[in-house]
């Protein structure tokens, strides 16, 4: 009876023993644990660039994460029971305060747990059920020599990825510098175009202003010509105008003139028996052979009586023969008249087109100047022409179309002839002045 106290002592202490065995190993192994946990979650922060890398140990790093959580569970468990450790681990921070993390955790969470572990250790100093103790950390310390492998081959990897990094932000850092340096050439080159472009702009804005003041000069003095110019041509068309009204007065004084037909001399001899008479005017007074006259008297009331038709075929100086036409019958001292002469002046012809009949324009040209007249062609005519002869179109229609009766009213010596009152005649008026 005597040694059941102490019976009921020794198990007590063995129980306590056993206890306390049990405690100190959950200590060292959520020591272990949460080093290594401190140091996988620091390199794992550090790995987030570098996740393709760390793919190859993603199912150790499940396992270790489950560990981990267990082991976390049994430390909340150790912390009830311990009292005075903090319940809950703070959140990871970022990895440029991986050392603040990592001091953090040793001061709030390894170093009581160590504390404690040392209390227990002194508690139990010379135990036996140490060596059990010792025992029961093996597991432990050899999960976390795996978990250290582990981290060590990720360091590898981190390192080996950061080697590349290195060389890949190396090779990048040499393409960013000739890309760089060229784009500084080309920087270079636009600057110096640009330079060169703006010397350019300021000289094409001196040329613009120099033209402009050119052309403002020009402009100006061109409206001081243009105003000259108008005023010359109002001038100039008021002369025109003038001019054209003188000489349409002129014309149809000496058509009038003409048209009275004033005598231009008499018949002094008559000779029936051989058809021939004589006037009295000649070479002196320009007189040709061929020029054609009419006879002609006055009844009472100053009637005319024309007596026919002379033909001159000799001339003197101051007279000249003349042949009868058939059915003439002039008397002495009848009065002689041709359109076709004039003792001051020989007429102009402007044959406009072609004569028809006998009296082709060549022929009709080579008797009139036998008389010593002129004869002009051509779409301008003369001022001072006399008479415009009005023949065909010279040129021929196309065919199935009609000839233009009236085609000479589109040419300039039809205007012209119509401004200056030139008389206008047809083709078989002409031979009035032909027939000699």
């Amino acid at each position: 009876m005597a040694l059941a106290p102490g019976g009921s002592s020794l198990n007590t202490l063995s129980s306590r023993q056993s206890g306390a065995v049990n405690i100190m190993f959950l200590i060292i192994t959520l020591m272990l644990a949460l080093a290594g946990w401190g140091l996988w979650f620091g390199e794992k922060s550090k790995n987030e660039e570098l996740a393709q890398a760390a793919q190859s140990a993603e199912f150790a790093e499940k396992q270790a994460a489950t560990q981990i959580y267990q082991l976390k569970k049994g430390f909340e468990v150790f912390a009830d029971a311990v009292g005075g450790v903090p319940t809950e681990i703070p959140a990871t921070l970022p990895e440029e305060k991986q050392s603040e993390y990592e001091t953090l955790i040793v001061t709030k969470f390894v170093e009581p747990i160590q504390k404690k572990a040392r209390a227990a250790i002194k508690f139990f100093n010379g135990d036996k059920s140490q060596n059990k103790l010792i025992q029961a950390t093996i597991p432990g310390e050899a999960l976390v020599t795996k978990l250290e492998s582990e981290i060590a081959q990720l360091k590898t990897q981190l390192k080996t990825a950061k080697a590349d990094k290195s060389s890949a932000e190396k090779a990048n850092d040499d393409m960013v510098s000739a890309h760089n340096q060229a784009l500084s050439v080309k920087n270079d080159a636009l600057t110096q175009t640009r330079q060169k472009n703006a010397t350019k702009e300021q000289q094409l804005e001196s040329q613009k202003d120099a033209l402009s003041n050119e052309l403002r000069t020009a402009t100006d003095d061109l409206e001081t010509a243009k105003t000259a110019h108008t005023a010359e041509i109002i001038a100039t068309r008021e002369k025109a105008a003038s001019l054209d009204r003188s000489v349409r007065e002129f014309k149809l004084t000496e058509r009038v003139h003409r048209e009275k037909k004033r005598p231009d001399g008499q018949v002094t001899d008559v000779n029936y028996r051989n058809g021939t008479c004589y006037i009295n005017i000649g070479t002196k007074q320009g007189l040709r052979r061929g020029t054609r006259f009419e006879t002609y008297g006055f009844a009472k009331g100053r009637v005319k009586v024309s007596h026919g038709y002379i033909v001159v075929r000799d001339t003197e100086r101051d007279r000249a023969l003349c042949a009868i036409e058939n059915g003439g019958h002039p008397g002495r001292m009848d009065y002689i008249h041709s359109p076709a002469f004039d003792s001051e002046k020989k007429r102009t012809f402007h044959f406009l087109g072609n004569l028809p009949g006998r009296f082709d324009n060549q022929t009709a040209t080579k008797i009139l100047a036998q008389y010593g007249m002129k004869v002009e062609t051509g779409d301008k005519i003369d001022l001072m022409a006399d008479f415009l002869v009005l023949g065909a179109n010279p040129e021929m229609p196309e065919e199935g179309e009609e000839p233009d009766p009236n085609w000479f009213k589109k040419t300039q010596a039809y205007s012209d002839a119509l401004r200056w009152g030139i008389e206008m005649i047809r083709a078989e008026d002409l031979e009035m002045f032909l027939k000699y």
